[in-house]
């Protein structure tokens, strides 16, 4: 690749993810508390929420945008509230730097995928653990990184969910050995930093996947039957100018299936998430407000369990 080329995959990669999930003060109070481990000689930092009761708990892992952190994600999302009412344990890691390494593999780059790893070998010895219900989402960075996850260590998870993200080229050509695994997408059609249709021949010398290529590399991977079956919701909230089509992808023998959220004039936010009031909120475009994404997502998750 052009070393032009390069510098531009690169500010698009920063540009794009910098805008996830900022923090949101107004949200509700944050539930989990701070924490950290060691890992390749460097303290990672991770906040996490564990409900009452005597378990065993399932897990999701929720994984902030860049340019964000932990906390903001969980300001941002609410998971821990939802956790604590459906009694799971939410994980909200911290980047090095505030970004994930979602495709990088050579010597020298942060192993993000080994953090992650160790991270939950600590909580599953350490927690009241169901390890076959152990889930992962993101958001833009995040997001990309739970794909990247789903790739390189789909053993240890039971499903994942992948918001305004893609699955980078770097990913996808390592992943021939990946295990089948159920996937949840949520993209939005106007998504400025995500583009939304296949994948054009500039995008494609760029190395910039698409929420569809995104989609039909799941689909390919998982073998499912290649037509979806295509549902449009209900238009809960019309002032907000978006609406959702779900499109649903019917597992092979795999068992592995991929369910697709098109926000129709979507933007780079998460639905349901609070509507953002600043200065750059019309580069992150339309946030939905038809659907609770937290909640889709863990229902999502509920759905499917890790044969063990």
């Amino acid at each position: 690749m052009r070393y032009g080329a390069c510098i531009l995959m690169l500010v698009l990669s920063l540009t794009r993810s910098a805008l996830a999930a900022p923090e949101d003060k107004r949200s509700s109070a944050v539930l989990s508390t701070t924490a950290s481990l060691a890992h390749d000689g460097v303290e990672r930092n991770y906040r996490i929420y564990v409900p009452d009761g005597p378990g065993p708990f399932p897990v999701v892992f929720v994984l902030h945008g860049l340019a964000t952190t932990g906390i903001a994600m969980e300001r941002y999302t609410k998971f821990s509230k939802l956790a604590a009412e459906e009694k799971f344990i939410a994980v909200y890691p911290d980047g090095i730097n505030k970004r994930w390494n979602d495709r990088y593999y050579w010597a020298g780059s942060t192993n993000d995928v080994g953090f992650i790893a160790v991270l939950l070998d600590y909580i599953e010895a350490n927690y009241s653990v169901d390890t076959s219900r152990v889930y992962v989402t993101g958001a833009s960075n995040g997001g990309m990184l739970a794909n990247r996850l789903a790739c390189d260590m789909g053993e240890r998870f039971a499903a994942i969910a992948a918001v305004m993200a893609d699955i980078p080229y770097l990913v996808q050509r390592r992943s021939h050995t990946a295990t089948p695994l159920p996937i949840l997408i949520i993209n939005g059609t106007k998504d400025p930093l995500v583009p939304f249709g296949r994948t054009q021949a500039l995008q494609q010398k760029l190395n910039i996947v698409t929420a569809r290529q995104t989609v039909d590399f799941w689909v390919s991977m998982n073998g499912c039957t290649m037509t979806p079956v295509v549902t449009q919701l209900p238009d809960k909230a019309p002032e907000d100018g978006t609406r959702i089509e779900e499109w649903k992808y019917a597992p092979g023998s795999a068992h592995a299936e991929v369910i697709f959220y098109a926000i129709k004039e979507g933007g780079h936010t998460w639905p349901g998430a609070p509507v953002r009031n600043s200065v750059l909120s019309g580069l992150y475009g339309k946030t939905s407000q038809d659907m609770d994404a937290t909640k889709v997502i863990w229902k999502f998750f509920k759905q499917h369990t890790r044969q063990q």
